[in-house]
Formats: C-alpha cells, structure tokens, sequence
C-alpha cells in the first residue's frame, strides 16, 4: 500500500510549487500566455485522476477497518489478546486518517493550484511581463493585420 510521510507530503508541494513556477517560465520562454492555461489544466486533470486512487484507497482503509473490527467481535481472540489486537485496531485507524488527510490536502492542493493557472495563468503571466492577452505591450494597442 503506498503511504506518505509527512516529509514526503512536504517535497509533493515544493514540487507542485516548481510546477507552476516552470508552467510560468515556460509560458514567458515560449511567448504563449495559453500554455501556462494549458499546463494547469493539465495538473487540475492529473488532480482528479489522483481523486479516483484516493477512493480506491478509501475502500481498501474501511475494510481493513470493518475486518478488524469483525476478527475482534467474533472472539477468535482471547480476553488480553483482544485488548491488545483492539488497541492495534485503534492506532492503525489514527494512521490511516492520518494518510487520508496528508493525501487529501495535497490533491486539494495540486486541483487549486491547477485551476488557478488554468483561469488566470495567462493574465498572471501578462502581469509579469508587462504584456496584455493579446502580446503587445501594456499601455499600447494591439495593431489587427492588415488586410489585402
């Protein structure tokens, strides 16, 4: 089963935060205000597709839970080895609600940050480098083709 640490949750957000950060200088490297947009739907996707490991996970934690609970209640245990079987039943659930809450957050966190450069990354970047939607310059007018 995979798990993660409380370091490990750490480095997942230093790395969604190099995310946006590359997104954002890709975006200006390239000239395109869209990509940026783009890069972030692409890790709002990669979000929800961590939603659907997330609910897997959630089924396998309840009926780890459920035979836990089953294995003690159905008295294959004696009295001290049910108390102490009841008491490892007892800290793995903390653990696991502890797993459940680190991935969460950072799911919560990559969906959020993927959706805030998917609306706004293209304005964010405009905004940085002193350029409107359209690439020209802030205070000028973007001049349409001309036509023949």
């Amino acid at each position: 089963m995979v798990s993660m640490t409380r370091s490990q949750a750490l480095a997942f957000s230093l790395l969604l935060l190099a995310y946006v950060a590359v997104s954002i200088a890709a975006g200006q490297y390239f000239g395109d205000s869209h990509l940026v947009n783009r890069l972030g739907a692409i890790l709002s996707a990669l979000g929800a597709l961590m939603i659907i490991f997330q609910v897997r996970r959630e089924v396998i934690f309840e009926r780890r839970n459920r035979d836990d609970k089953i294995a003690i209640a159905g008295g294959k245990f004696g009295t001290a080895d049910r108390a102490r079987v009841e008491n490892a039943r007892l800290l793995r659930a903390g653990e696991r609600h502890e797993q459940r809450m680190r991935i969460i957050v950072c799911i919560a966190l990559m969906v959020f940050l993927g959706e805030l450069l998917h609306g706004w990354g293209d304005v964010l970047l405009a905004g940085m480098t002193g350029t409107t939607h359209g690439g020209a310059v802030a205070g000028e007018r973007a001049v349409a083709p001309a036509r023949d």
